[in-house]
């Protein structure tokens, strides 16, 4: 089970993510698993570069073309 990370989602997966995001340069703020409006950008910027819908949500879709 892979759960949507988006606004106000907190949680270890939040900082797993936050963590992938900048290790490649899609996110600058706090590795804190706490999602807000830079978190959010920066699910934006990976799934535009993973050639997803960048809306911010981070769901199903998004984990599948990230985890491949």
């Amino acid at each position: 089970y892979m759960p949507v990370i988006r606004n106000g989602y907190k949680g270890d997966m939040a900082k797993g993510l936050q963590k992938i995001m900048a290790k490649y340069g899609w996110y600058t703020g706090a590795i804190d698993g706490d999602v807000g409006p830079f978190t959010v950008a920066g699910i934006r910027s990976l799934q535009t570069a993973i050639g997803g819908d960048a809306d911010g949500s981070f769901g199903p879709k998004s984990w599948k073309a990230l985890l491949g």
